[in-house]
């Protein structure tokens, strides 16, 4: 008989996980009542999970709330505190549960090891009001380097998968990276909430950029205020609309955390996951932005790639370089480096649909 683990996550639901695969009962059921009916009055492969509150409506910190998973049983790990992407939608964001996808990855591989590598894919909207599981596979574990295939599992179906490889120190054998651009330093430049509030209070701006504006306030989770410091070096991406058609599609801001995250360096890649998903799609639209009135824009996540290159960590200030590469077929391709030392670079896909206002 396989090795069954039942994880209730609230009065209507409950999980099955063996074998890898998960099954949802929901009350009223004909195999959940029968299950319940059936059971023991104790169980010990039974987890009964507390899921009354969220991340966004804690004052707990980065790690110990936005990237914690919960161990629940070999390979499978939990998170409870989710965090919303938008105020207005009930959606997890999308950057912690690749974060929390390579803390549990993470956790299953020893400490010599680092991530250097993590592609991932999004299935389906994930929900912040259900926690989610993440299910390990040990793929390989070889003396150099290890593998790790994370699926995130809701509600029974899995929302997001992604493969991790994780490499051990070894010494230099040749060392070359670009040349960092000179840009503002960061000393010199605000945050970019600061930012967004003196353009609300300009008159040169125009009544259509101070609505998006104050949209884009609205929506930020209070959180990502709370945890991380942005500051963009191009000011204009929030301050002014150009109204020109040959907008770059790139942008530059130093980013860094306001809270000691610890001398872990795989805390700090998990960090790097945690924000791999914000401020690439304003970089995406950058181009479009004088016709950005004109029509709405239904975005979705498709995948994200992280490569990892040398150790850092968010106590220091770090430069970040978007750009974006093609925009065609409904699919934004965009790319990002955290140009201090070189020690990241992201890529990202979205799916970019157009909806005409009525």
């Amino acid at each position: 008989m396989p090795s069954e683990k039942i994880i209730v996550t609230d009065e209507d639901t409950k999980l099955s996980v063996a074998n890898g695969y998960v099954r949802k009962f929901e009350k009223g059921s004909d195999e959940a009542e029968k299950e319940h009916a059936n059971r023991p009055r104790q169980l010990t492969n039974v987890t009964y999970v507390e899921f009354s509150s969220r991340a966004d409506d804690m004052k707990a910190g980065l790690i110990d709330t936005f990237l914690n998973v919960e161990l629940v049983d070999s390979n499978i790990y939990m998170a409870r505190h989710l965090l919303k992407g938008r105020q207005s939608l009930p959606a997890v964001y999308g950057g912690q549960v690749i974060g929390q996808a390579l803390a549990a990855a993470a956790a299953t591989v020893d400490d010599s090891y680092k991530p250097h590598s993590l592609h991932s894919y999004f299935i389906q909207t994930g929900s912040v009001y259900k926690p989610i599981l993440y299910m390990i596979d040990r793929v390989s574990d070889r003396r150099s380097f290890c593998t790790r295939v994370v699926k995130a599992i809701q509600d029974g179906q899995a929302i997001f998968t992604c493969q991790v490889s994780f490499h051990k120190d070894e010494p230099d054998a040749i060392v070359h990276q670009h040349e960092m651009p000179v840009v503002t330093p960061p000393e010199e430049l605000r945050d970019f909430r600061d930012i967004i509030e003196d353009s609300l209070r300009d008159d040169k701006v125009t009544v259509a950029m101070k609505a998006m504006l104050k949209a884009k306030l609205k929506e930020v989770p209070p959180a990502f205020d709370r945890v991380f410091e942005f500051r963009p070096v191009d000011r204009g991406m929030y301050y002014e609309d150009s109204g020109e058609e040959n907008v770059q599609p790139r942008t530059s801001m130093w980013l860094r955390a306001k809270e000691n995250i610890g001398d872990d360096p795989r805390l700090h890649q998990c960090v790097a996951a945690y924000i791999s998903d914000c401020t690439m799609l304003e970089t995406a639209i950058k181009p479009h932005s004088m016709y950005v009135h004109k029509f709405l824009l239904c975005i979705y996540d498709l995948f994200i790639h992280l490569l990892y290159i040398n150790d850092f960590t968010f106590s220091y200030i770090l430069l970040y370089l978007l750009n974006l590469l093609t925009c065609c077929s409904t699919v934004t391709f965009s790319k990002r480096s955290c140009l201090s030392c070189f020690v990241t670079n992201f890529s990202q896909q979205y799916l970019t649909r157009k909806k005409a206002v009525r």
